[in-house]
């Protein structure tokens, strides 16, 4: 018994010469996971799950360009109950990186991404080095992949620090204007 709703807005621009960008925000908010919980309650437990972002491209030359982003999001558990009291989030992050584009279909990237992240008991800063791919195969495929060393370390709890690897791939199939599938 309960409504949920999302909103998104989003604006892309673009100047005469070198400069682009977007400016994104989405806000919704819907019932959580109850597989976190070992049972029902009886309260309106609700998540509103809040974003922004914004990034700003500069073309050094025909091929390169410079880029930086920022993002912001933030979660928030409705619960009197105090099962999901623990899970509130925020995180905020700042990328700067360089984007090497040598044909029309493959765009090529390396970036610094720092990353502050808090719960109500805890926080962590993280520091990642990051190499993407974009590659539009077909008008109707793209592949995406990216590569990130990171480091992340706990304020005050080193059992939980991280260091290595991590990454995606991503692929999103258009088999037609109105269907995608990523």
């Amino acid at each position: 018994n309960y409504v949920n709703y999302s909103v998104a807005a989003g604006i892309d621009w673009e100047t005469i010469e070198r400069l682009s960008g977007n400016v994104n925000f989405s806000v919704n908010e819907n019932v959580p996971n109850n597989d976190l919980a070992a049972e029902i309650g009886t309260d309106r437990d609700l998540v509103r799950t809040t974003a922004a972002s914004a990034r700003v491209t500069y073309g050094l030359v025909s091929l390169l360009s410079l880029e930086g982003i920022v993002s912001h999001r933030q979660i928030d558990y409705t619960s009197n109950s105090g099962r999901f009291q623990n899970s509130d989030y925020s995180q905020n992050a700042v990328s700067v990186g360089l984007k090497y584009r040598p044909s029309g279909a493959l765009t090529l990237g390396s970036a610094l991404r720092f990353t502050r992240g808090e719960f109500p008991n805890r926080s962590f800063n993280r520091r990642d080095l990051d190499l993407t791919a974009n590659w539009i195969a077909t008008g109707q495929s793209t592949l995406n992949a990216r590569v990130s060393v990171g480091k992340q370390n706990y304020d005050g709890v080193s059992n939980r620090d991280f260091s290595g690897l991590t990454g995606s791939l991503g692929w999103i199939y258009r088999p037609t204007g109105k269907l995608s599938f990523n």
